[in-house]
């Protein structure tokens, strides 16, 4: 049985677990976009605390676009303030050298649709971290269904855990939090942020 999933902009370590817990998974794009979820939002940390970023979008139907007709805004204002917004909360990571300039290409990527643009990024990601999952789009809407083969509205199966904790930028004066977009774990662990999703 297929497990129902929604399409991430840089997902959580949540997310992630999840992904990599299921087989046979459909990422839905022919729902109607949800709006403030996951689908074009990611939270990262900065010497001021969690900031979310938020991809403009572009809905050619208004509120019946399906997510896979959203558009990603063409304006380069967002792709700039949400490349700032990184490396200045990363730039003294232990692995920023390593990964920043292809994480600048993934924010200004140029595909004009928002589930291409975030199946770029979470293809890169699941290369960096070989991540064990595959996936397909759906081609017709499954309907929604508060059971355990659908993600799109649920909590997660796998909440992140106190002993997940790993060093953070900015640990020397903000408590650890937990459960960011993946990048955080990759900016402070490389290569080891696969250790948080697979035991």
């Amino acid at each position: 049985m297929s497990v129902v999933f929604p399409i991430a902009y840089f997902g959580s370590i949540s997310y992630y677990k999840d992904l990599i817990s299921c087989v046979d998974i459909v990422f839905e794009v022919e729902e109607h976009f949800v709006k403030q979820s996951i689908r074009n939002r990611a939270r990262i940390l900065t010497a001021n605390g969690i900031m979310e970023l938020s991809i403009p979008m572009i809905k050619p139907n208004g509120a019946k676009t399906l997510t896979k007709d959203v558009l990603v805004s063409t304006s380069l204002d967002w792709r700039k303030d949400h490349w700032r917004a990184i490396e200045s909360a990363y730039k003294h990571a232990a692995y920023f050298d390593h990964y920043g300039e292809e994480v600048k290409e993934m924010v200004y990527q140029t595909t004009p649709d928002l589930v291409g643009f975030n199946l770029n990024i979470m293809e890169r990601l699941k290369t960096w971290l070989d991540l064990p999952y595959s996936f397909v789009c759906s081609t017709t809407f499954t309907p929604v269904e508060l059971k355990e083969t659908d993600y799109r509205f649920r909590f997660t199966s796998h909440p992140f855990q106190s002993e997940y904790q790993y060093f953070q930028v900015f640990q020397d004066k903000i408590p650890f939090v937990g459960d960011l977009c993946l990048l955080d774990a990759i900016f402070n662990l490389g290569p080891m942020a696969r250790t948080l999703l697979i035991p």
